[in-house]
């Protein structure tokens, strides 16, 4: 295959300038001139990358930086990612080579802005745009920039509230196969938020975002065939995903799992199981699970007791705002007073 005069042009400027920047102090400008103008995707805005030197140049990033500078937006995202890396991370210069593919229109780098900019890394905390970024990520069909900019619209974290447009951004985003964005869109579609209420649609959603092997959409499948939600109750199945929700590290999962085979709904009861699902579930600060051990460690059946677990337990869900845990815990602490 010919390469045009005008492509190694391009190549070996940035090459060279890439080279210059390992002996010369400072930043060079990616500068236009006669050899960039002509390449069709390097605008003279986006020509004005900044390149780091000396020190700030990561090992065996040249070439994707020389790839980066005549328009592979690609590279550009390796590249941050690179210094979003490094020990310690290198955020400002992250940041930059994200811009400028971002610029460019590459959404994965405009979705890991939107990040950086809800989280303050390397800039000051701007949820206004941390949203607008999430948006133009949207925009180019990043399936993870829709769902972060539905739940962002949903809440009026830098922009909205707007439910129809947070509907509307979790339904493409689902459309694009995120397993977040079709959890999103089936608590919408059940809860009609943003658009009347739809349980067949909202059960769809739930199983894709669960196909998808998002722990939470295996969740609330797992719940709506608990508690029907307008269609046949199916307790094998429910149980079934929230097992697989804490397999994929769903707390709630693990805990509704548990608290299954503690009272034996719908499976044979089954203390073995009840235990270790609600331990895992409490692990990350489910409140449910964390009732349910409590409930396991006070009063199982085996006589092996531990009131100072159950105490943990319970504590734990109080601090989850579970009324039954604080009920418990404060039992227990009565019960411990002199």
């Amino acid at each position: 295959m010919q390469i045009s005069r005008t492509a190694l042009r391009i190549t070996l400027w940035a090459v060279g300038v890439l080279a210059l920047s390992s002996c010369r102090g400072g930043e060079r400008l990616a500068s236009t001139d006669g050899a960039v103008s002509e390449a069709p995707q390097v605008t003279p805005e986006r020509s004005m990358l900044r390149l780091p030197t000396g020190a700030d140049v990561l090992p065996d990033t040249r070439a994707l930086m020389a790839a980066c500078v005549v328009g592979v937006w690609s590279a550009c995202d390796e590249v941050g990612g690179r210094y979003e890396t490094a020990t310690p991370p290198r955020w400002a210069l992250a940041n930059r080579f994200w811009r400028h593919a971002c610029e460019g229109g590459h959404g994965p780098s405009c979705w890991r802005l939107g990040s950086v900019y809800a989280e303050g890394q390397g800039v000051s905390i701007d949820l206004g745009e941390a949203c607008r970024f999430q948006r133009e990520a949207c925009d180019q069909s990043f399936p993870s920039g829709c769902a972060e900019y539905g739940v962002m619209l949903l809440k009026g974290a830098g922009c909205g509230p707007d439910a129809r447009g947070a509907f509307l951004a979790s339904q493409r985003a689902c459309a694009l196969g995120d397993g977040v964005g079709c959890k999103n869109l089936g608590v919408l579609y059940r809860e009609g938020r943003g658009t009347p209420v739809d349980v067949a649609e909202a059960f769809l959603a739930l199983k894709k975002s669960c196909v998808a092997k998002h722990g939470d959409g295996c969740t609330q499948l797992g719940i709506m065939q608990y508690t029907g939600n307008g269609r046949p109750v199916d307790l094998p199945g429910a149980r079934g995903h929230f097992e697989q929700a804490c397999t994929l590290g769903s707390a709630r999962g693990c805990g509704n799992a548990g608290g299954m085979y503690l009272r034996g709904v719908g499976v044979a009861e089954h203390a073995g199981k009840a235990l270790a699902y609600s331990r895992r579930g409490c692990s990350g600060d489910d409140a449910v699970a964390c009732y349910n051990l409590g409930l396991i460690h006070r009063y199982r059946a085996d006589g092996k007791r531990d009131e100072e677990e159950a105490k943990k337990a319970f504590e734990i869900a109080c601090r989850g705002a579970h009324r039954q845990g604080c009920d418990e815990y404060r039992k227990g602490a009565a019960q411990a007073a002199p």
